[in-house]
């Protein structure tokens, strides 16, 4: 790794940072949750085709997706933008800085391409829907992802380092249908749905004391009943069970499905289960690449914790497919913790500090993208370490 690309990848990011805080602003002030992004996808890609990226809207057929390239030929690095929001409480992820970190990445590096007239080439990838529908996925499906040799990605945390690992997810709507009747006049001819969704949670809380080391369920009653005093006949809720790996995500999955049947069973209700599509893998380390990604993030300015807490991400599937690293990076400051997904996450994401964090995660993916097309020695290490046996 060559430290002194730094000043010239800070330089070119400088150069740009009004306007690419105006993207993220902008992102942040206009929250849309997943493949609903129209505002999002379309600020990012009018600034990259004013920035000479060769831009290719509704990127493998997915509407709010796209993607930005420069170069030619391989290797192909590919640095992932999110921009989805969480329902209601907007960006308490802080995708609006990996936006920012993403764009600041590939300014950047198409900068030092150029000057040093490095080989391969440079694609930022526009994936949508990354909080519950898995734009990833979708892209991989639709074979856009193929030719990847490197995929590299941020991601606001209270703490910098790389991702420990990801939880593999699934997700399911839980529909139970019984029978309404007056809860006070007839009791004895219904059939409660309510019913059948508290012993699910139940069930669930029992078997949480047999689970496997980091596996979770976790979910919430959306619909479930309307007055008092009528027997609920429908009721519905949303869950997601997790594990380490993906082995045990399958016997997970079924057991949840076991317990969902039997509360129906239980009750007289008829059970509709809907599995999600794109269930999120957990995902592969490839350790040069994470030191790489150490030692840029070190160079760039951070000071390394401990992160042990897992998230799921549809970058894990990615992560399968080539050597894949995500940078956490501080974003709250002063040693603090601020949970994701919450007020005060979404209260620290919006203040300078945090946009100054972006930028640097932004230069420290530059670094390791540019070491990568520079250090063949480096590359080569990667990638034979991803070719071996898992």
């Amino acid at each position: 790794m060559k430290d002194y690309c730094l000043s010239e990848i800070n330089g070119a990011i400088a150069a740009e940072r009004e306007a690419l805080t105006a993207v993220s602003e902008h992102i942040l002030n206009h929250p849309e949750t997943g493949h609903h992004e129209v505002s999002a996808a379309a600020v990012q890609c009018d600034y990259l085709e004013k920035s000479g990226f060769r831009v290719t809207r509704r990127f493998g057929g997915l509407d709010t997706a796209y993607a930005a390239e420069v170069g030619c030929g391989k290797p192909v690095i590919a640095v992932f933008s999110e921009y989805d929001a969480l329902p209601g409480i907007g960006h308490a992820c802080g995708h609006h800085l990996i936006t920012l970190s993403a764009l600041a990445a590939a300014v950047a590096i198409k900068t030092l391409m150029e000057k040093k007239k490095l080989p391969g080439t440079l694609r930022l990838v526009g994936s949508p829907a990354e909080e519950a529908l898995g734009g990833k996925i979708d892209l991989i499906h639709a074979g856009v992802l193929d030719d990847l040799d490197f995929a590299l990605i941020t991601h606001p945390f209270y703490l910098t380092n790389v991702d420990p690992g990801n939880l593999a997810v699934g997700r399911y709507d839980v529909v139970f249908y019984g029978k309404a009747a007056h809860a006070a006049v007839s009791p004895e001819l219904g059939v409660n749905a309510l019913d059948a969704q508290i012993l699910l949670f139940n069930a669930i809380g029992m078997w949480r004391q047999q689970m496997p080391q980091g596996a979770r369920v976790h979910g919430v009653i959306q619909k479930g009943g309307d007055m008092p005093n009528i027997i609920p006949d429908c009721t519905s809720s949303f869950f997601y069970v997790r594990s380490l790996d993906n082995a045990t995500q399958k016997k997970m999955e079924e057991r949840f499905e076991q317990i969902a049947q039997g509360a129906a069973m239980m009750t007289g209700c008829r059970l509709e289960l809907n599995k999600y599509p794109n269930s999120y893998s957990a995902n592969r380390h490839v350790k040069s690449l994470e030191d790489l990604a150490r030692r840029t993030a070190v160079a760039a300015g951070f000071e390394l914790g401990e992160i042990t807490q897992k998230i799921s991400t549809d970058f894990a599937d990615v992560s399968l497919r080539c050597p894949g690293v995500n940078l956490m990076f501080d974003t709250v400051g002063g040693g603090k913790v601020a949970a994701l997904h919450s007020q005060d996450f979404l209260e620290c994401a919006k203040q300078p500090f945090a946009f100054d964090q972006a930028f640097r995660a932004g230069a420290a993916v530059a670094l390791t993208a540019v070491t990568l097309l520079e250090d063949r020695a480096e590359a080569d290490a990667v990638s034979r370490e991803f070719a071996g046996d898992f």
